[in-house]
């Protein structure tokens, strides 16, 4: 039985619409997965007329979604049929595509809110998320920083990690939207240990028997023993040491400048990086991430593109990045 993913439509006036029609028209996701939109029929059906008249797209046909009785007696669909679950009664028809709008803000949370609750109904297995805009979520009066916020509050998850993914490259970040001073300062063997063991669980969970896990330092070169800074001998050895006694495969310290070769050459399932910069500038020198939300009660995937508000409405948006987020969820479910 394959699984069914709901994917949510995000930000209208953004790209999330295109990278989900363009994704769907590849008859390979349907080996996969039984894809289920959750999001405008009005507005995808509009838009799919525009992509086929440009030949952009397959000849598809969408299929109006409006309850949960009729989502489930349409579940044995195949491609080229395409579920759009839409029972929000919204209006799209002055909205500017490419521009901050708080009614696009209100439904892309709506769409996560139906996904969820459709998940608890035992409908839908697992979610891939089209890109949201920040500041149209706000304006439309949820204060979140993003999909995986809401996420984490709606479902009571009690620590939600992102997994980074790029090709074979699986990240882990210690800590993301935080000053360095930060970082520094609250840096502690309890909360290393913590992210030690929620990887080596988390990537159980998703197929890998045995995971053999690698951190980074966080000062040059590992700190050179001690030369260059202590806290690899203070704070990083104390919490691998207890890692390992619980049977945990970790490795490191590791330099932080070298350590993502070594994992993208397979030598590590994953890598745990300690500061923002130190994951990001590495991980987007080697392309477009696919997010996976691991702690909450399902697989949830997204793509880290945004709206692409720019070049929204041009129907010149890559979708590959978007396809993979889609299988990688199915194929974690699968697992």
């Amino acid at each position: 039985m394959k699984p069914v993913i709901g994917i949510t439509m995000g930000d209208a006036a953004g790209v999330g619409p295109e990278l989900i029609l363009k994704t769907l028209s590849d008859k390979e996701v349907y080996n996969e997965c039984m894809p289920v939109v959750i999001g405008s029929y009005d507005l995808l059906n509009k838009l799919y007329i525009e992509l086929r008249r440009k030949n952009i797209v397959a000849d598809l046909n969408l299929i109006m979604i409006d309850s949960c009785a009729k989502l489930k007696s349409n579940l044995n669909s195949n491609y080229p049929n395409i579920l759009i679950y839409d029972d929000f009664k919204l209006n799209f028809e002055n909205i500017k595509i490419g521009q901050v709008n708080k009614e696009c803000g209100k439904a892309s949370i709506l769409y996560l809110s139906k996904v969820v609750d459709l998940i608890g109904r035992g409908l839908i297995d697992g979610t891939c998320s089209a890109p949201v805009n920040k500041e149209a979520i706000n304006l439309a009066g949820y204060h979140y920083n993003g999909q995986t916020e809401y996420f984490t509050e709606i479902t009571g998850a009690a620590k939600v990690v992102p997994l980074i993914i790029i090709d074979n490259i699986r990240m882990f970040q210690l800590t993301a939207h935080m000053p360095l001073k930060q970082v520094l300062s609250s840096l502690n063997p309890s909360q290393i240990f913590e992210i030690i063991v929620f990887a080596d669980a988390s990537l159980k969970k998703i197929g890998i028997r045995t995971p053999k896990i690698s951190i980074a330092g966080i000062n040059p070169h590992a700190g050179e023993n001690g030369l260059l800074g202590t806290e690899e001998i203070e704070i990083f050895k104390p919490a691998i040491d207890q890692a390992k006694n619980k049977g945990i495969n970790i490795n490191g310290p590791f330099p932080a400048d070298s350590l993502f070769l070594r994992v993208k050459n397979g030598e590590f399932d994953c890598i745990i990086t300690i500061y923002h910069d130190q994951a990001t500038i590495a991980m987007k020198l080697l392309g477009i991430p696919i997010t996976m939300t691991l702690g909450l009660p399902f697989i949830r995937t997204s793509v880290g593109q945004g709206t692409a508000y720019d070049i929204a409405g041009l129907y010149i948006a890559d979708e590959s990045v978007f396809k993979k987020s889609l299988i990688v969820c199915a194929k974690s479910i699968k697992k």
